[in-house]
Order: C-alpha cells, then sequence, then structure tokens
C-alpha cells in the first residue's frame, strides 16, 4: 500500500514537472497574440487536406498574398518527419483571416480540395504555434534503434537481455496455450537455454520422426528399383538392300544375236 502511494505520488510529480516545462516552452511575445473580433472569430486559420510538397515554407509565401503571415506551423510525424495534412497559420489582422479563409475554403491545389477554415479564440490551444517558424530536423529512429540494438555489451548486460528473452518467451507460450493452440513455441535466440524440456524433446522427436520417414522412402524407392526387369537391348534395324538390274554391254548383245543367226 505504502509502496503504491509512493508511485502515485511519482507520478503526479512527473506530471507536474512536465506540464511546467510545457508552459515554460509556451510560444509568448506580440507575434503569437492570438486576436479576436466582436464575434470571437481568431487570426488563426485552420489549414486541413494539404497536398503533398505544400510545406512551411510554400504555406507562407502563398498566404502571404492577403496580409502578414506571423506564424504557420505544419503537423508532423516525429518518427518520420512526414507531414499529417493539416496545420495552422496566423495572421496579424482578424479581418484578413476571414478574407483569407473565404477565399480559399474549398480551393483545389495539386489534386486536393483544401479545407480553410477560421478558429474560434476560444479553440485555440495556447500551446498551437509551439515550435512554428522554424525547419524541422528529421530524427533518425531507426538509426538510433539500430546502433543501440548492435551496440557492445559487457557479460552482465548480456546475461540480463537473455533472461529478459526467456521470460518473454515464456509469456508468448503461454499465451498460445491459452489460447487454445496446440503449438511448441521455440525461442528465436533469447539466450541459449530459452527452450523448455517438454518443447527439447518435441523438437527431438520430430527429427527422429523425419529422419525415419526418410530411410523408408529410400528403402521403399530402393527395393522398387530391384523388381523391376531389366530391358534387353534392342538389335539395329538392318539396312535395306537396294536390288539393281544387271546390265550387259551393246557389244556383249550384238555377239549373241549373230551366233544365233549362224
Amino acid at each position: 500500500m505504502v509502496a503504491a502511494k509512493k508511485k502515485a505520488g511519482k507520478v503526479h510529480a512527473t506530471a507536474a514537472l512536465s506540464t511546467k516545462k510545457r508552459v515554460a516552452r509556451r510560444a509568448t511575445g506580440p507575434e503569437f497574440e492570438i486576436k479576436a473580433s466582436k464575434d470571437g472569430a481568431s487570426n488563426v486559420l485552420y489549414l486541413g487536406h494539404l497536398p503533398h510538397g505544400f510545406y512551411e515554407k510554400q504555406m507562407r509565401g502563398f498566404f502571404e498574398q492577403f496580409g502578414t503571415v506571423t506564424n504557420v506551423r505544419l503537423s508532423r510525424s516525429k518518427k518520420t518527419a512526414k507531414s499529417k495534412g493539416y496545420a495552422f497559420l496566423q495572421f496579424q489582422s482578424v479581418e484578413v483571416a476571414a478574407i483569407a479563409a473565404q477565399a480559399m475554403d474549398g480551393y483545389h491545389m495539386f489534386g486536393s480540395k483544401l479545407v480553410v477554415k477560421v478558429l474560434k479564440k476560444a479553440d485555440v490551444h495556447p500551446e498551437v504555434f509551439n515550435g512554428a517558424n522554424r525547419v524541422f530536423k528529421r530524427i533518425p529512429w531507426r538509426e538510433i534503434e539500430a546502433n543501440r540494438h548492435n551496440k557492445e555489451r559487457t557479460e552482465e548486460e548480456e546475461k540480463k537481455r537473455a533472461a529478459r528473452g526467456r521470460r518473454a518467451a515464456k509469456k508468448r507460450a503461454a499465451r498460445i496455450t491459452a489460447a487454445g493452440i496446440d503449438y511448441v513455441f521455440e525461442a528465436d535466440g533469447a539466450g541459449g537455454d530459452a527452450e523448455e524440456p517438454k518443447a527439447k524433446k518435441a523438437k527431438a522427436k520430430t527429427k527422429a520422426n523425419n529422419k525415419a520417414t526418410a530411410a523408408a522412402a529410400a528403402a521403399k524407392a530402393a527395393t522398387k528399383a530391384k523388381a523391376a526387369p531389366t530391358p534387353k537391348p534392342k538389335a539395329p534395324p538392318k539396312a535395306k538392300q537396294v536390288a539393281t538390274k544387271a546390265t550387259t554391254p551393246a557389244v556383249t548383245r550384238s555377239r549373241a544375236g549373230n551366233q544365233k543367226k549362224k
């Protein structure tokens, strides 16, 4: 009970500290002042359905044709730095913001239909322009994670890593069993002896069955090969003899005819 209270106190203290940090980072100054008209409309626009390539620099240059743009903040992904497709833009004048919204709402740009709305002052978050007007630097999360994963570890760190892997493997196997799935889970290099004795026995039995099946198939193939009669070699085909008529010279025929006359 005491430990739970201490943990809750730490959580509340951390939350209060993060709140103080956010307040300290809050954008302040006359250029960040949110103005409003009598009906509550502010000088901040919401831009939605932004096309690819229409980023901070392009938005500022495009909307400055209506008037002075004080702040532009495009929502981006912290992991990939890609645009999320919406942004907030602040004009110096409330009237100019209303004119720009009326002119650009529903405007077609690069295959996208823009959504431009004037926000009420009550709907504008006080931290909406935190980090505005600066180039977003992409953080190489994949490279950082790869370096963390591939860093050299001491023997003690390797033991802790192996123990975490074994615990995770046991939890995963328990979830598989609880789901009613008859499957022997094998740990993928979590730390050497992560496999349980039952899993090792099942693996050895499977290997033995595979070997027995392969041996039986080989023996069957050998028996079938012995039982098959050997084919007799065929005799080569005889060459066809072409009959030729005997031709007697013309001189021989004439001599035979003379002898008959005599």
